[in-house]
């Protein structure tokens, strides 16, 4: 099988277990049941399997949790293959769960921008966190020194709350 059919189906695992709502650490865990380890003995698949169907009942991300049930009976018992899909879909789960928040700051950036230029300090980077379903919080990296912060954050939240992507959202702004 090619690396690039093992990227997309771990991508597309990615992009259920964000949407359903699985949490990392149950990927995470199903990962390392598979996984296989020197001097270990490795968890048998058909437990692995039981584990899951237990799982999907218990814990959000059902979707997800079906996706990887498909993926077990479509590989069998090619475990090398189930680890890198699997391998994949940790690596990529972030980017998907943050894709949101990076939206966000392309459509901010020049906003922020114009509010810095206006009191002569210049952006450096912005970085933010989404927190649950509507809480972002944007660090916002300056060069330069800011005399009075409280003001600038005030103005750079009103500006954001103006524009209608950020206007789902309650926010905090930190700059550094």
């Amino acid at each position: 099988m090619l690396e690039e059919e093992l990227y997309n189906e771990g991508e597309e695992l990615a992009r259920i277990a964000v949407s359903s709502g699985m949490a990392i650490d149950q990927l995470r865990k199903i990962y390392d049941m598979v996984k296989v380890r020197p001097l270990i003995e490795p968890v048998p698949l058909p437990y692995v399997h039981a584990y899951i169907k237990r799982q999907m009942f218990r814990v959000r991300g059902r979707s997800a949790f079906k996706r990887i049930l498909n993926l077990l009976d479509k590989y069998g018992d090619k475990r090398e293959l189930i680890v890198k899909i699997l391998e994949y879909a940790l690596l990529l789960y972030e980017p998907y769960r943050n894709k949101p928040v990076l939206d966000l700051i392309e459509s901010a950036e020049p906003l922020i921008r114009g509010i810095l230029r206006k009191r002569n300090l210049k952006l450096a980077d912005i970085f933010g966190k989404l927190f649950g379903v509507n809480f972002i919080e944007l660090r916002i990296k300056i060069d330069g020194y800011c005399h009075e912060k409280g003001p600038l954050i005030a103005e750079i939240q009103r500006a954001l709350r103006g524009i209608r992507k950020f206007s789902n959202f309650r926010m905090r702004v930190r700059i550094e």
